[in-house]
């Protein structure tokens, strides 16, 4: 449950966590029953391996269709051991990587080394980096490298992938429109980092910061030319309700905390985490994939027989 009856406090506990070096190789999947648990301590738990997440599950009704959500990824899984290269050439720099994922420095600005953990087949992933680039003349000019490797659930073999990022340099400065699959992605991390800084001022009582925090998220996901993409629109429903999970302490304690983790695990993860489709979110809603939908109907129903045994 996450929660110290005893040694290491909450605090101690997630710092003893990031200090500690875990096997590349290991996803840690966290499941919070009922009210009574830390989501933040299983939170930080799941998030200290590469995929991990945080599941809550509120009563007895949902714990088949949890741990089926969770199991039909399992069994889908194309690709494990997922690891990402970066490196900036002469004239760029990485200011910043936006993920939860964990990145490791080689060299400062320059070169970074991160683990995705594993890839459900119809899974995408996102890496967003904020570079900085020195002033050059009109050129074709390579900025950075990727290079992905990972092991194939197929035949268990090692593949890697590198790709150069080129950027052409115009000698005048026009203005171009965002790409609009960029652009989600940004409003993905603008609702997770909201999500995440609210939480942090409701644990301390700011409810109404928290508030605040998340509708100004909303409102510059709103501005957004994406804003009417059913991604985005779900992302500010979303929003929406955990504007709900941090508006008071009663809210807050008895559930909102728990919802409100688990809505950060899904958009900073870009996983399903078992969320119960709303019937005004889209076709696509939670990030379950269609092979992973099914395999989760028969999971969570294998699930239930043995249950029903006890």
């Amino acid at each position: 449950d996450g929660l110290s009856n005893r040694g290491l406090s909450h605090s101690e506990m997630v710092q003893k966590l990031q200090n500690e070096d875990i096997d590349e190789n290991l996803t840690i999947h966290c499941f919070g029953y009922g009210k009574d648990h830390s989501s933040s301590v299983l939170q930080a738990i799941a998030f200290r391996s590469p995929g991990g997440l945080y599941y809550y599950i509120e009563n007895n009704e949902q714990i088949a269709s949890t741990f089926g959500d969770c199991l039909a990824g399992t069994f889908t899984t194309v690709a494990h051991s997922i690891h990402i290269y970066l490196e900036a050439f002469d004239g760029c720099r990485f200011i910043k990587i936006r993920t939860k994922y964990p990145f490791k420095t080689v060299k400062s600005m320059k070169k970074y080394y991160g683990s995705l953990g594993s890839m459900y087949e119809q899974e995408s992933r996102s890496v967003l980096m904020r570079l900085s680039l020195r002033a050059l003349s009109e050129c074709s000019q390579n900025i950075f490298q990727v290079t992905v490797a990972y092991t194939s659930a197929y035949d268990n073999t090692r593949k890697s992938h590198k790709q150069l990022v080129i950027v052409n340099r115009k000698q005048e400065l026009t203005k171009q429109p965002m790409n609009s699959e960029l652009e989600k992605q940004i409003n993905r991390i603008t609702s997770a980092e909201a999500i995440d800084k609210a939480i942090s001022a409701a644990s301390v009582k700011n409810f109404g910061t928290a508030e605040q925090i998340i509708r100004q998220a909303i409102q510059l996901i709103e501005s957004s030319e994406t804003s009417k993409d059913p991604y985005c629109k779900d992302l500010i429903a979303d929003l929406r309700d955990c504007i709900s999970c941090v508006s008071n302490q009663e809210r807050f304690n008895r559930s909102g905390v728990h919802e409100a983790y688990q809505f950060s695990t899904m958009y900073n993860q870009e996983r399903s985490v078992g969320i119960h489709h709303r019937g005004n979110r889209s076709a696509n809603y939670g990030y379950c994939t269609p092979l992973q939908t099914q395999e989760k109907q028969k999971a969570s129903q294998a699930i239930h027989n043995y249950l029903s045994g006890y």
